[in-house]
């Protein structure tokens, strides 16, 4: 996920957030972190303010995490995730804090009533949930994504039924077919970036991450679509509606 659809999604979560009258949304939900982030993370908060979005993950994360998402503020924990989240609110200046509490257990509801100390907390109900229903170009392009490999498998599905075949034996090849031609989160990422025109150094720069490299995910890449440059790529990925025209 890019940064411009990561800063789209926060700054609709900041509305909402704002029609509730708080200056700031903390949730420590996995799929609602990685919607705001567009990065999987287990134990980790996000927190929406007025300037951006902040990531809490674990310390042994934080490179990881900033290499993925630069455009966040990332304050790795290490002590414990409520004392670093506490210092966060001070620093961000948050003092109507919303959240989900049916996203939450009872023992991180403790946790952040004291990680908010004398701050104002605003109690709303599917806030993301909410931002979610109205799906983005992001998301339609993983839903169009979705459909290509199933209408591949259903396919190669019927190719392979026939007499004597099994189910395994279909199941099996399917997998193998599947797996074969699954993009990496690196590869999806530069498909997208082909679709505006970008060449092998600027790729490098937005990536951060040297042509050689690229040149090495763009041959796995076409490999992948069946394709031996980078208009054939791009078309390709257009007629599986990976990728669209402005």
């Amino acid at each position: 996920m890019t940064g411009a659809v990561s800063r789209a999604r926060v700054a609709r979560v900041r509305a909402a957030m704002r029609a509730a009258g708080a200056d700031g949304f903390v949730t420590t939900a996995p799929t609602q972190v990685q919607y705001l982030s567009g990065y999987p993370l287990e134990g980790c908060a996000a927190l929406v303010t007025r300037r951006g979005l902040w990531l809490l993950p674990a310390g042994l994360l934080a490179e990881q995490v900033r290499r993925a998402c630069p455009w966040a503020r990332v304050r790795p924990w290490r002590g414990g995730l409520w004392a670093t989240l506490a210092t966060v609110f001070k620093e961000a200046g948050v003092k109507r804090i919303a959240y989900e509490a049916g996203r939450m257990t009872v023992a991180e509801l403790t946790q952040l009533r004291r990680a908010a100390g004398r701050r104002r907390l605003i109690r709303v109900s599917e806030v993301v949930d909410r931002v979610r229903a109205v799906k983005d170009r992001e998301e339609l392009r993983r839903l169009r994504r979705a459909c290509s490999i199933v209408d591949g498998a259903a396919r190669l599905a019927r190719r392979l039924i026939r007499p004597g075949a099994t189910e395994k034996g279909v199941a099996d090849r399917l997998h193998e077919s599947e797996s074969g031609a699954r993009l990496t989160r690196r590869e999806d990422e530069i498909l997208d970036l082909l679709g505006k025109g970008l060449r092998n150094r600027e790729l490098g720069q937005v990536l951060g991450v040297t042509e050689d490299t690229v040149k090495t995910h763009l041959k796995s890449l076409f490999r992948k679509l069946g394709v031996s440059d980078r208009a054939e790529a791009v078309r390709e990925a257009m007629r599986r509606g990976f990728i669209h025209s402005e």
